[in-house]
């Protein structure tokens, strides 16, 4: 941590989380500009969190934390999510808060489209599942012996994917499930149904391959990450306000119960494993979690590439072999075209914010102007009418949510414009009207700054014996100095002029370069930016580089989680949290030594 020495400021994020074991840790990340004035980002702490999550424990452990390297004081503001008792813990903390963006834009989809509205078919479902279990316990002996010869690979493929089981699923579930999937499978529901010669004569069942989507996500499933972004999420059956509503709602509802049917399935994985091949299908139906919004997003995606396959599963279900309380099961979660319309409406409108998500939550550049720049976009696509009803609707819903979670909370608004103002593409997004506030609000600091300066370069001068040499006072000079107005005063007005100046050659620059940026003459780097102007906007630079390093979410906290997971796999699960909380940080250390 020698180079956090000779930082002047840095931004902060934080989260806390807890691993399979239910252990608790604390994450602290630093970013700061490094001696080559580039962005750089480090974990500065990860440390066990054994104490209740109470607002005074997470306001004590951090400031602990951050003393103890030495950066309190340097520290001015601090993103996080928008938990209640981190909320609070900000009340006996220095450092201003910033709620990340992304938390806010997962609440806005997940509570304007109701993805985690609780719904009745949901809870029977899962009583259906709950009773498959049993009766396949009961009949296992009777026929494992032929799914093991038939299926073989379709259940190593069933293993591949049985992380990607409900999120609402404990730990001890999730482990139980993966590790019995070869004796648990529902096609063992009744011994006496499946025969080793009856497979479907379009293709063979022996011969398949799985072919999953190696790049896919990690994130995308809810592997044992506990965090906060599940509180604020609706559930409640009486939120739903209109019909767009209650069959988007529905849809995703189907779509998560037909994945993990198809996953338990060894008949209808392999079904759906052979006609990717043969469609040319690269990507794999994934689980959403409730926890993130794009895994939602991605669960639309995957449903919407595999329709052609889905619709050919539900056409020759009854050649498949499946057991009636299967066809019962699998008939539930058939969507129907108005279904299979809103679905699509839905993954176009949140397109925007997936890749809105994906540009805020990098740790390499600036992000708080971007962040600024996607909320009021996404806004602006919003108001825009298509003359579709439901897709309009959508956006109507979308539209009121966003407003709730940032116009709505006014101070966190006002800093996000207060920071974005020093970042071209930002300062180019706002109105008049905030630029003219912004701008008066950095006078009075200039102002406050230089009288400051000025008292303390006065008393020096009182205190300095050696005689200072003066140039000789002009005609203007003496005739102030007879009427009372001294030098100070003529050093103010050109204060005044100076950073007024300042504010007009910067309006130029910026929109300029928000031009430049926009219309792609110009790779986006505000601090590439500062540097090329600094002689002309000495004041503005030196802000802009304390407010151009915010990260405007708390993404660099989340990823150290999900190295933590990783290295907390359940193969090494004798890893005490002292020693986890040590290879975290030595692995970051490794990390930013390879870059």
């Amino acid at each position: 941590m020698e180079e956090l020495k000779s930082v002047d400021t840095l931004s902060v994020t934080t989260d806390l989380w807890s691993d399979r074991q239910l252990n608790s840790y604390l994450c602290l990340t630093g970013h700061y500009l490094n001696s080559q004035s580039k962005l750089d980002a480090q974990v500065l702490s990860f440390s066990t969190f054994a104490e209740r999550h109470t607002s005074e424990a997470i306001s004590r452990t951090i400031k602990t934390e951050l003393k103890r390297l030495q950066v309190y004081e340097k520290v001015h503001t601090i993103t996080c999510d928008g938990a209640s008792n981190v909320r609070k813990s900000f009340q006996t903390l220095k450092p201003k808060r910033i709620h990340c963006l992304a938390h806010k834009l997962h609440l806005t989809v997940c509570n304007a489209l109701c993805l985690w509205v609780n719904q009745n078919a949901s809870s029977s479902a899962t009583n259906d599942e709950e009773d498959e279990r049993t009766d396949s316990r009961n009949s296992t002996s009777t026929t494992n012996n032929q799914s093991n010869t038939t299926f073989e690979m379709a259940t190593e493929s069933e293993e591949a994917i049985a992380v990607a089981d409900d999120d609402n699923h404990n730990v001890e579930e999730e482990e139980e499930e993966e590790n019995s999937s070869d004796n648990n499978n529902d096609d063992d529901d009744d011994n006496g149904d499946v025969e080793g010669n009856g497979e479907d004569s379009s293709y063979d069942y022996s011969s398949m391959e799985e072919n999953f989507d190696t790049h896919a996500d990690p994130n995308a499933t809810p592997d044992a990450v506990h965090d906060n972004w599940e509180e604020g999420v609706v559930v409640d059956r009486s939120s739903i306000a209109c019909i767009e509503q209650y069959t988007i709602s529905q849809a995703i509802q189907k779509c998560r119960g037909l994945v993990k049917t198809i996953n338990k399935s060894s008949i209808l994985s392999s079904f759906v494993s052979y006609y990717k091949t043969k469609t040319n299908v690269k990507n794999s139906l994934i689980i959403d979690c409730k926890s993130r919004w794009s895994s939602t997003h991605r669960l639309i995606q995957s449903i919407l590439l595999h329709k052609q396959i889905i619709g050919r599963q539900y056409a020759e279900k009854y050649d498949l072999n499946l057991t009636n309380k299967q066809l019962t099961k699998l008939s539930k979660f058939e969507l129907n075209r108005q279904e299979w319309e809103i679905l699509d409406q839905t993954e176009k409108i949140l397109l925007s914010f997936a890749e809105a998500t994906a540009m805020i939550s990098g740790k390499t550049y600036s992000t708080i102007g971007l962040g600024y720049l996607a909320i009021t976009s996404i806004k602006e696509t919003l108001e825009e009418r298509t003359g579709n009803r439901e897709a309009d609707q959508l956006k109507s819903l979308l539209y009121d949510q966003l407003t709730h979670y940032f116009e709505n909370d006014s101070d966190q608004y006002e800093l996000l414009k207060h920071h974005a103002f020093f970042d071209p593409l930002g300062y180019g997004i706002l109105d008049r009207r905030d630029r003219t506030k912004i701008e008066r609000e950095i006078r009075d600091l200039h102002k406050e700054q230089t009288l400051s300066t000025a008292n303390t370069t006065s008393s020096n001068v009182v205190s300095t014996p050696t005689p200072i040499r003066r140039a000789k006072p002009t005609s203007l000079q003496r005739f102030l100095a007879t009427v009372g107005k001294n030098q100070s005063y003529t050093n103010k007005e050109d204060t005044i002029l100076s950073i007024t100046n300042e504010h007009s050659t910067y309006r130029t620059l910026a929109l300029q370069e928000f031009s430049e940026v926009i219309s792609e003459q110009k790779e986006y780097d505000p601090f590439i930016f500062c540097r090329l102007h600094e002689t002309k906007l000495k004041f503005l630079s030196n802000l802009a580089r304390k407010y151009l390093i915010v990260p405007c979410t708390s993404v660099p906290s989340e990823s150290t989680f999900s190295i933590a997971s990783y290295i907390g796999r359940k193969e090494r699960n004798r890893l005490t949290p002292e020693n986890l909380c040590i290879l975290v940080f030595l692995k970051d250390r490794m990390n930013e030594q390879m870059t």
